[in-house]
């Protein structure tokens, strides 16, 4: 229900409105039909955040560079997905990235799909950009 003020600048019910130069509503910058629609937006997120929260995760081990991290991360995610949150622990970027497991696994694959299961292991090669410029930077020794 949409707040009024009255000319005291009290809260008035809109019910008890004798004159409508006496109560007039809020100014709150958006109209009365904005707020509505605004607010089941904010519903629809909120189910749909609901609705991440509760996806079934699988917990699995990544291995890169000799080095194991423990991820949790929803099955029906794709593998593309994936290397996002891998590149966050490894630095090492998604398009640089091979992930294994009984292969190589493509990227619009789920987890499901692959047949990822709690405790698998997946194999991550790749390289940083780091590693690749001082790979292809030639030393000045090298040069002359």
């Amino acid at each position: 229900m949409a707040d009024y003020i009255d000319d005291d600048n009290d809260k008035a019910d809109p019910t008890t409105m004798n004159n409508e130069n006496d109560v007039q509503p809020a100014n709150f910058g958006v109209a009365v039909d904005n707020r509505v629609e605004t607010t089941t937006t904010t519903i629809d997120e909120k189910i749909s955040n609901d609705a991440t929260s509760t996806k079934e995760l699988v917990d699995f081990k990544v291995i890169y560079n000799k080095q194991k991290y423990d991820v949790s991360f929803p099955l029906d995610d794709t593998v593309a997905t994936l290397k996002q949150h891998i590149q966050v622990l490894t630095g090492v970027p998604p398009a640089m990235q091979k992930v294994m497991f009984k292969g190589l696994a493509k990227e619009d694959k789920t987890l499901r799909e692959l047949g990822i299961v709690s405790g698998t292991k997946l194999m991550v090669v790749g390289s940083t950009l780091n590693d690749v410029l001082a790979v292809n930077t030639p030393d000045r020794k090298s040069v002359v």
